[in-house]
Formats: structure tokens, C-alpha cells, sequence
């Protein structure tokens, strides 16, 4: 309903609008499509609370529309006709490819459009992004707790260079933020399962039970470097400590300090619009008995003719 009050709103507006230029919609529809004053008008006013942008791609779009009522109605009037207009008026803004698709109206039969263009270079040869069929970046997961990959297990205290373990450096990986602490192993051989996730600084600390006192562990995890560190207030102790805990994570290559470069490019494209003419048998006569034996209109068999 309130669809049908909207474009009933729109017609009526429309009506009054083109009444004070002394044209009636309906009634001279046909004289609005024959002269140009008129029909600017005329769609200037349908087009009245579009956005700039829609507004000018209904500008060029409402000329082609007129184009194909033009070549409808030479041979006589459809009652039809005069809905087009308000009709493509209300659908086009909704148009969800419009939201999916670039739409660039063409106002020339030729035009020139600048497109600007994410490219990688790597290896000396350009990619432009995004590419299906060339990796941009690599990660090799270690120990992810969501794929079956063994963990690891960092001995309390100690500082190890997850980089280095895994034959790599800080110019070409780092550390993901997806590490984690998912468990404890005592100085007695008893184990703790947990969860614990460091902080955006890459600071981590938690409290584990050992026999009758608490032992706070505490660490840092450097990212760029790639190395973890991890202690705890009874390290030197022989008993009730935590002895080493287990991390999950990655090492990635896809952050933006070592993925390769990526730049902009404005690339001009020419583009054509190009009609091809072909020729049918066709006459007024074999058009009415077409319409005769099977309701079938011009623009229906026009619609065909681009098809095939």
C-alpha cells in the first residue's frame, strides 16, 4: 500500500507540476516526447528528491526511455506509454544492481573513463587486485587451535624466537594476533587447561594452583619480532610452580610491514556504443496479424530480435 501511495504521490505531483506549463501527462503525453522543452521538464520533475548522482543517471536514462516510446508510438498512441515514465522513475533507484554493479550512464556514442586500479608487484610483475590466481601473501599456521597442528610448549622462564624455529625473520614474518595460552604444565607433571589471550600490547598473565600456593605467570609477546617471553613469581623454585605452558597461534606474511607493495593506477579505457542493424521481414500488416494471433507487441517482438 504504501508503495501504491508513493507512486500515486508521484503522479500527482508530476500532473500538477506539468499542468502550470499548460501539458497534461496523459492527455499530451505524445506532445511532451515530440518536443525537448516539454520533456525536460517533464522529467525533471519526476526526478525531484533523487540524490545528484541518481538524479543525473536518470537524466541520461529517461532519454533512452524516451527514445523507445517515441518508436512505439509512431504508429499510434498506447495506453501504456504514459505509466513508463513515473514507472522506471520509482524501480530505478531500487534497483539492487545498481548497489552491485558499477552504472555508468553513456551520453556520447564514444566516451573515454578513467578507472583507478590496485596493483601488487611482486617478482617484478604486476597483479591486479584482487587476483584469484596469485597468492599476494603466505601464513604458515603453528600449533592453531582449530587445526590439527602441535602446539607449542615454551619452558618457564625462557624467551623463544617463534621466527627463528620456524626458519623465518622479522623482514619477512611476524607474529599473527591470533596467540593464545591454552594451557599449564607443573613442576609435579599435572597439567591445567585455560584460556588466555594477551592484551593488544602483547601482554599476558594468569594465576595457576600448585600443590597448597598460587603461581602468577606473566609474559610479553613481541609480534614484529617474533619472540615470546614468560615467567613466573616461583620460577625459581624446585616445587609447586608452573614448569612451561602451551601456545597456540600463526605466523603470517599478509601484514602490511612485509606484504609486498601495493600501488594505484589510473588506466583509461575507451568505450563504444555500437549498434547492429540486421534486416527481417516486416511490415504494419504482418505486425497486426502477429499481435492478432498471439497478443504479441512490437516492443515484445523488438525484445526478441536483441535477444537472438
Amino acid at each position: 500500500m504504501s508503495s501504491f501511495n508513493a507512486m500515486k504521490g508521484l503522479l500527482r505531483e508530476s500532473t500538477s507540476f506539468m499542468g502550470k506549463h499548460g501539458a497534461h501527462p496523459i492527455s499530451d503525453f505524445q506532445t511532451i516526447l515530440a518536443e525537448d522543452s516539454l520533456f525536460e521538464l517533464y522529467s525533471n520533475s519526476l526526478s525531484e528528491g533523487l540524490s545528484e548522482p541518481m538524479k543525473e543517471e536518470f537524466d541520461v536514462y529517461s532519454q533512452q526511455v524516451r527514445n523507445g516510446l517515441l518508436a512505439e508510438t509512431v504508429y499510434g498512441f498506447n495506453p501504456v506509454a504514459p505509466l513508463v515514465m513515473p514507472i522506471f522513475r520509482r524501480m530505478w533507484p531500487q534497483l539492487v544492481v545498481r548497489e552491485a554493479l558499477t552504472v555508468m550512464p553513456m551520453d556520447k556514442p564514444e566516451i573515454v573513463h578513467a578507472f583507478l586500479m590496485a596493483v601488487a608487484k611482486i617478482g617484478g610483475t604486476e597483479y591486479e587486485l584482487p587476483n584469484v590466481n596469485q597468492p599476494v601473501s603466505t601464513a604458515q599456521p603453528f600449533g592453531d587451535y582449530t587445526m590439527e597442528l602441535p602446539p607449542y610448549v615454551l619452558n618457564v622462564p625462557s624467551a623463544v624466537n617463534i621466527l627463528e624455529v620456524n626458519g623465518f625473520t622479522s623482514a619477512v614474518a611476524h607474529l599473527a594476533r591470533d596467540i593464545v595460552i591454552v594451557g599449564a604444565l607443573r613442576a609435579d607433571g599435572s597439567s591445567e587447561e585455560f584460556y588466555a589471550e594477551p592484551d593488544d600490547d602483547g601482554n599476558f598473565s594468569f594465576d595457576v594452583q600448585c600443590g597448597g600456593v598460587i603461581d602468577f605467570v606473566h609474559g610479553n609477546i613481541d609480534y614484529f619480532n617474533g619472540i615470546i617471553s614468560v615467567s613466573s613469581t616461583r620460577s625459581g623454585e624446585m616445587a609447586d610452580k608452573v614448569a612451561s605452558i602451551t601456545v597456540v597461534g600463526s605466523i603470517t606474511q599478509a601484514e602490511e610491514m612485509i606484504a609486498p607493495k601495493i600501488s594505484f593506477k589510473h588506466v583509461k579505457i575507451r568505450l563504444n556504443a555500437i549498434d547492429h542493424e540486421f534486416q527481417a521481414e516486416w511490415s504494419i500488416q504482418y505486425e497486426q496479424d502477429v499481435k492478432a494471433y498471439f497478443g504479441a507487441t512490437r516492443s515484445i517482438m523488438k525484445s526478441y530480435s536483441i535477444a537472438a
